[in-house]
């Protein structure tokens, strides 16, 4: 479990701060993959083989080109202020 996990208003809320402008986004977005990247790269050192840690990174690396990644993004984070059915309040 992490930050977004615990619950969902905790995840909708963290989709609402990244939501912002289009660079905003990208910057987000480049973050998220140079520290999948890097702990891929301390796994190698370390030889530790973590597949889905490699699975996740290219699926990162592959969907920075879908524009729909940002859409999917800003509908989880215009959702922020709601409560959703199944949060559990």
């Amino acid at each position: 479990m992490n930050f977004l996990t615990v619950d969902a208003q905790t995840g909708r809320e963290q989709y609402h701060a990244w939501d912002g402008p289009e660079q905003d986004f990208v910057a987000t977005y480049n973050i998220i993959t140079k520290d999948l990247h890097l702990a891929l790269k301390l796994a190698e050192q370390a030889d530790v083989e973590l597949g889905l840690l490699k699975n996740a990174s290219e699926y990162a690396d592959a969907a920075k080109a879908d524009p729909r990644v940002a859409e999917r993004w800003k509908r989880i984070g215009d959702a922020w202020p709601k409560r959703m059915p199944g949060d559990g309040v």
